[in-house]
């Protein structure tokens, strides 16, 4: 006893340790870094282009999550995020639980941007699957960093193909998973059953690694003299950090109707493990029942208060007016709402316009409006890209400048007298333009946060606009004085 405890109080002081000193030392607590996905050699002139893989080179068993991934590289970087398929293969089951990632691919030297996203592929039978052509929408930066026009990318096929596991067979069902747990409860002790008392009994079945939609419905059954009322199975999954599972749980409630020894047969569900490659049985043992007589029972009765379908109480009969009024009430509602939009165009039609000139030339200004390049700028900065904030914060320059000449940040943050900003604009510009190995944006130990710097533009512009507003109204007092 003493060793164990001792045991347990060496092994929690190692890990502490090595959470306040670092986890060089122990290498079993280092946790390996993320890498991108190797691939063959990649040139410019052949970007954007989207390619898929299948993780990993073993077996695929049916049942089995085949692990694909769909990967959009461009040869700058993204103006907008792309827009990934949803995947239809025939005779699987296909899931996407993560969202999409962000990562580099480095080929020749030279870095690039990508993007990719990782479906999970459950084939139900065994035979030669074919994974179609990925189609990805995506836009990226051009040399004068400006977006390019939306593009569709579609990627070559892929094949796998499926095995049927040893012993499986002719089974009627089996399941393919990394692990699997079945266990029940009674919600009263077998002891003193008299004819008219139930059992309800709860089965839980837990498997890794596979869907809902995997896990067998349990064929639930009772002999003679007892009756069964199965419950309404519940499923659920679960997916975390690249890991999925899933949950079914199934009720019955028995009713014994007669006295005797009576057996519920037991479950086995056949699984394969496809680490192991092994074929395992999963059992619930069969339930024995000792029920004594209850002269006292009815079995109508308890039948029908176990009823769930209890028909309501006839209605007395109702008149065609009474039947027809809800029908009359909407047809008048429809006929007053198609005058009110007749009368709408008909007003707009004497002022020369119609409905669908207005909405587009509302969404023109809204679209054009400098409200809405200050929020582009704002999502931007708050995502912490410093190249999409600074050609944001750039467009929305363009937008207020009134000048002949091109508007800068230097001359932006000069003017509004924000010594915050022009801090935040140095650094920006060290960031970007230093030309230092340690200072590239493609470093991952580089991390820039946007709030500040949107905070300082934000103050700038708050200047401005009330700078702009005291120089109006002292134009138009001039312009009072001076008719």
């Amino acid at each position: 006893m003493r060793f164990t405890v001792s045991l347990v109080a060496g092994l929690v002081l190692i890990v502490f340790l090595g959470q306040v000193f670092g986890q060089g030392n122990l290498p079993w607590l280092k946790s390996e870094p993320s890498k991108p996905p190797e691939g063959p050699e990649i040139s410019g002139l052949q970007l954007p282009l989207v390619r898929i893989r299948i993780e990993g080179s073993g077996e695929t068993w049916v049942g089995q999550a085949v692990p694909l991934n769909v990967e959009v590289i461009v040869p700058s970087w993204f103006t907008g995020a792309p827009k990934f398929p949803e995947l239809d293969v025939p005779n699987a089951v296909t899931l996407s639980p993560e969202a999409a990632a962000n990562f580099v691919v480095q080929s020749a030297g030279k870095t690039f941007s990508a993007q990719g996203r990782r479906y999970l592929i459950f084939p139900q039978a065994k035979g030669r699957y074919t994974v179609p052509s990925a189609k990805v929408e995506v836009s990226y930066a051009m040399p004068d960093g400006k977006p390019s026009p939306l593009k569709i990318l579609a990627s070559a096929s892929i094949q796998f193909e499926a095995r049927m596991p040893p012993g499986a067979e002719g089974a009627k069902y089996f399941l393919t998973t990394d692990r699997f747990q079945i266990s029940q409860s009674l919600d009263r002790k077998l002891e003193g059953l008299k004819v008219g008392d139930s059992i309800t009994r709860i089965v839980n079945m837990t498997a890794e690694g596979t869907v809902g939609i995997s896990l067998p419905p349990l064929k639930l059954e009772a002999p003679e003299g007892i009756r069964l009322y199965p419950g309404t199975p519940k499923v659920s999954e679960k997916a975390e950090r690249g890991k999925i599972g899933a949950t079914r749980t199934e009720s019955a409630t028995y009713v014994l109707e007669k006295e005797g020894d009576y057996t519920i047969p037991e479950i086995v569900i056949l699984w394969w493990n496809p680490q192991t490659k092994g074929m395992n049985k999963a059992r619930l043992p069969a339930i024995n029942l000792n029920v004594q007589g209850n002269p006292g029972y009815s079995a109508e009765a308890f039948a029908s208060s176990q009823d769930p379908e209890e028909k309501p109480p006839e209605e007395p009969g109702r008149t065609m007016k009474e039947r027809l009024r809800p029908l009359l009430e909407w047809v008048a509602l429809f006929l007053l709402l198609f005058l009110l939009l007749g009368a709408v165009r008909r007003i707009f039609s004497l002022k020369g316009l119609s409905i669908r000139s207005y909405l587009a030339e509302r969404k023109r200004r809204k679209a054009a409006a400098e409200k809405t390049y200050f929020k582009r700028f704002r999502k931007a900065s708050l995502s912490n890209d410093p190249r999409a904030s600074l050609r944001e914060l750039m467009s929305w320059l363009d937008r207020t400048n009134t000048r002949p000449v091109a508007s800068t940040l230097e001359e932006f943050a000069k003017e509004s007298g924000t010594e915050e900003l022009l801090k935040e604009e140095a650094t920006l510009n060290r960031l970007l333009f230093a030309g230092h190995e340690e200072t590239k944006v493609n470093d991952r130990q580089i991390k820039w946060s946007g709030k500040p710097f949107y905070r300082a533009v934000a103050r700038a512009r708050k200047a401005t606009i009330c700078k702009a507003g005291r120089s109006q109204r002292s134009r138009q007092e001039m312009t009072c004085l001076n008719p």
